[in-house]
């Protein structure tokens, strides 16, 4: 047997039992958090010349209540490649060491979730191997992103509910080719910041998502947007806070978008914004997921004209109030 998840499994703890004393071959491992877990995962570190390559440690089957602390996970097999932390406790070092590549250094793939992160610093040294980074309600300060000197092969990065310093992280990127980019609600980002972010980003991204920024910042964050062009970009995601009707009319533009195929926007598009969708010349963009006050007559109408591209679309429609 070379692969076994058991993450939300009720039998994780019997098999995290059983690996500690038999490790076997395995090359890719899922286990829920548990203390058992903790130990195996801890044995597994120890081992020398590891099979294993990809490991996912999860919550669990029953989660964690209120009170409780998640188990702590200090080391993980040097060989991995691909990493995925949901609900644990993190220790520092081992942080440092997965950002930057020190002891695990073929490290291609790092996904934390739900794990508090502190404040790392991680001096300009960030993995030049990492190619996909993605922090998602991971709470904490991270420092010292930048002034990194050589190429990196980042190119998807989530930063979700973390807190950076702007001019690093512009700096890091600056030596990036991101294809995937998702900000939510990264505290220390300016709007000038994401603009910064999206002229370095924008021409290559295939993916963007971009959402719950400070509503006292609108339409400034969705306004960043007009720094770039997006020739490769098929997916679009804007929250609430990006609302720009500037920019809605920048990225509508065919020129500018000419590869998007999915459009998801979650508040304020007017009716004469919607009808410049239809105003698209023939383009790859089929499906629109949006919440909208837009009359129905004007939806109808972009579902409708057939040079419009556009095949489906899921609305969330809000009655008028009188």
């Amino acid at each position: 047997m070379i692969s076994l998840d058991c993450v939300r499994s009720s039998v994780s703890d019997e098999m995290a039992a059983r690996l500690e004393t038999a490790p076997g071959r395995l090359v890719h491992l899922g286990l829920g958090a548990s203390d058992a877990t903790a130990r195996a995962v801890a044995s597994l570190s120890s081992v020398p010349e590891s099979s294993l390559r990809s490991l996912e440690l999860g919550a669990g089957s029953r989660g964690w209540r209120r009170g409780e602390e998640p188990p702590w996970v200090g080391a993980v097999p040097a060989p991995l490649e691909s990493l995925t932390i949901d609900s644990w406790n993190v220790h520092e070092e081992l942080l440092l060491d997965l950002l930057r590549g020190d002891r695990i250094a073929d490290l291609r793939d790092l996904i934390l979730q739900d794990v508090a992160v502190g404040n790392p610093d991680l001096g300009g040294r960030f993995s030049p191997r990492l190619r996909r980074l993605e922090l998602r309600s991971c709470l904490g300060f991270i420092e010292g992103l930048g002034h990194a000197n050589h190429p990196l092969a980042l190119a998807r990065l989530v930063l979700e509910d973390v807190e950076v310093r702007q001019h690093e992280l512009v700096s890091l990127l600056s030596y990036c080719q991101l294809v995937s980019l998702r900000f939510e609600n990264v505290v220390g980002l300016a709007p000038e910041g994401l603009a910064a972010v999206l002229a370095l980003a924008g021409t290559h991204l295939v993916q963007l998502e971009l959402g719950r920024f400070s509503d006292d910042s609108v339409p400034d964050y969705g306004n960043a947007l007009l720094a770039s062009v997006y020739p490769t970009l098929a997916e679009l995601r804007l929250g609430r806070s990006m609302f720009s009707p500037r920019a809605f009319a920048h990225l509508m533009d065919v020129e500018v978008t000419p590869a998007l195929e999915r459009l998801d926007v979650e508040d304020g598009i007017p009716d004469e914004q919607w009808l410049e969708l239809i105003a698209r010349e023939t383009s790859p963009l089929h499906w629109i997921h949006a919440n909208t006050t837009a009359a129905i007559d004007s939806l109808l109408a972009l579902l409708r004209d057939a040079s419009s591209g556009v095949s489906g679309a899921c609305f969330h429609i809000r009655p008028s109030v009188d």
